[in-house]
């Protein structure tokens, strides 16, 4: 895979481009995982378009300024400022935005604080759809900040709480699973602490975006697996309520890792690509 960096005022953006059109597609990969990811998305797009997929901050060698503490949280204007440039420097100034798991929430947030730079939304799991308490309790109060920091050291503090719940069928064995996969390792375990300060300020404000989809009349699409233990279908439902348009909810029967179902599902829908 190879990758290219962009670089604005402090920030690095690593890419990959597949294809060489001139109509921009941007994707964003979720918690954990790269830009690696949409290579499976390639093939379904027109051939006047490319996609780009971006590694987000923390992932890869996407950075924010060096010296910058990860507890300084990157502002709306920042990623406004950072995104605004790296489109003009692709040569467009809309785009078709696409977004898996966590990735959906910083599209959505796109959408929200860039409406006139999207042609269209495509959401594969999103987050984003729902208030993140945990995330806002470790990350917006002092004593979150206090909890997270010594879990970082001290994983225990949290697993073996998890395991009790497990034990009394409270969770699933897949969020179970999802838990002790991304903090039973230090690596992970930071990397989770560095992404939800990074990105605390990004909290999608449905209502807005929903009025911005219909007014705007932008194109969506969201696919969900009804398996997911992770990110519910039914938050997808809901929020499709909001729109006005029909039939932009798609239930695939998988679960959470639903990259090349939704690829090879979406190649066979006239509604995709934008």
């Amino acid at each position: 895979m190879q990758y290219t960096q962009f670089k604005h005022e402090g920030f690095t953006v690593e890419y990959a481009v597949f294809g060489s059109g001139s109509e921009v597609v941007i994707a964003f990969h979720g918690f954990g995982r790269d830009a690696g990811d949409f290579k499976c998305f390639s093939s379904t797009l027109k051939a006047q378009q490319r996609l780009v997929a971006v590694n987000l901050f923390a992932h890869g060698k996407s950075r924010i300024p060096e010296g910058r503490r990860v507890t300084e949280s990157i502002c709306p204007s920042e990623f406004v400022s950072v995104m605004e440039a790296f489109i003009q420097q692709l040569g467009v100034d809309r785009v078709v935005l696409i977004g898996y798991s966590m990735g959906g929430r910083i599209a959505l947030c796109w959408l929200e604080w860039m409406p006139n730079t999207v042609n269209g939304l495509l959401l594969l799991a999103s987050d984003g759809l729902k208030v993140n308490y945990l995330a806002n309790f470790t990350t917006g109060t002092r004593a979150g900040r206090l909890l997270h920091s010594a879990i970082l050291n001290r994983p225990g503090l949290l697993l073996r709480p998890t395991n009790v719940v497990r034990k009394l069928r409270l969770i699933d064995k897949k969020l179970h699973r999802f838990v002790n996969v991304h903090m039973g390792n230090e690596k992970s375990r930071r990397q989770v602490y560095a992404v939800w300060h990074i990105y605390r300020h990004f909290k999608p404000n449905l209502p807005l975006i929903a009025e911005q989809l219909n007014t705007n009349k932008r194109p969506v699409l969201m696919v969900f697996g009804r398996y997911d233990s992770v990110i519910s279908h039914r938050l997808g439902e809901r929020f499709a309520e909001q729109l006005e348009q029909e039939h932009c909810l798609i239930v695939l029967e998988t679960g959470h890792q639903l990259m090349a179902d939704a690829a090879r599902y979406l190649a066979n829908d006239p509604r995709w690509p934008f």
